[in-house]
């Protein structure tokens, strides 16, 4: 039974997580989560990940369906933007919560739920308040292919030149003479290109930034010829509409890592700010429309 008992347990995962989806599908392509705080402050060192640090979450965190273990795993999560650019990742592992914190939530309570927080910054960071949110978005209803283009200078306006600054993303999946074998591989999604901007040098001081406020006091522009291990980037400015909601995404480890802060809200305005490791020159923005 005990080779047996870890598929079964994968195979119920898995259903729990699909029938979440499909209550989800019943409430919109997209549900957005309001701020979920920490239990109480804390300090991460220097280039460290500290496992277990409770955040408080409660029913009103979470979707308007039943709540189960498929909930959570069917949930994406958002650090907010002002940490991410001051360094702070977070992991939220669906499989730390007990069925006692599950059945509580789902009960009306507020509960303490373990997520490890990690920081790329070569000094010691302190957090507290408001951290991160959870969210969802329908990847079946994702905008390809002419719903995309028909979004694009209508309700999402991207300012720089098509081909430079962004273009339209296809699939790898091409012939041997180069060609796509059909539509279904050309524009996914959008490839937006970063420059890299600001830095953040190390330092033994606490860095402390509780909103964008505070982000220009502790951003430096990273010097002509170097390179920086992490780096807040820019695009250029993009106006996404009232019912337009974005997603950005890294293709791959190799090319290199965007932290958890991947949201973009209806209605944004502006360049948007990236954080990302090693360099990496362009995401792709998945679109989804409410």
């Amino acid at each position: 039974m005990e080779f047996i008992e870890p598929e079964i347990k994968y195979a119920l995962n898995l259903l729990l997580k699909e029938r979440a989806i499909e209550r989800m599908e019943k409430i919109g392509n997209v549900w957005i989560g309001p701020d979920i705080s920490l239990e109480k402050k804390v300090i991460i060192p220097p280039l460290a990940t500290v496992r277990n640090i409770n955040i408080v979450v409660s029913k009103s965190d979470l979707p308007p369906i039943e709540i189960d273990r498929g909930t959570f795993s069917a949930l994406r999560w958002s650090v907010r933007s002002c940490h991410a650019q001051s360094g702070t990742d977070i992991i939220f592992h669906h499989s730390n919560l007990s069925d006692e914190m599950i059945k509580d939530i789902s009960d009306g309570k507020s509960v303490s739920i373990p997520v490890d927080i990690m920081s790329v910054l070569d000094r010691p960071v302190e957090l507290e308040g408001n951290i991160m949110r959870f969210f969802w978005v329908n990847e079946i209803n994702r905008l390809r292919h002419e719903k995309l283009r028909e979004v694009v200078g209508k309700e999402l306006i991207i300012d720089g030149k098509e081909g430079t600054d962004w273009s339209y993303g296809d699939s790898t999946e091409i012939t041997e003479k180069g060609k796509y074998p059909n539509e279904y591989y050309k524009d996914l999604c959008l490839v937006i290109s970063l420059k890299e901007k600001y830095h953040i040098p190390p330092s033994t001081e606490i860095l402390k930034v509780n909103s964008k406020k505070d982000l220009p006091n502790v951003l430096q522009k990273i010097p002509v010829g170097e390179k920086a291990y992490f780096s807040v980037g820019e695009t250029v400015n993009v106006k996404f509409g009232k019912n337009i909601v974005g997603v950005l995404v890294a293709r791959g480890y190799e090319q290199g890592i965007h932290l958890y802060s991947p949201l973009i809200d209806s209605g944004f305005e502006g360049p948007i700010r990236t954080e990302t490791l090693f360099g990496l020159k362009e995401l792709d923005l998945y679109i989804y429309k409410k």
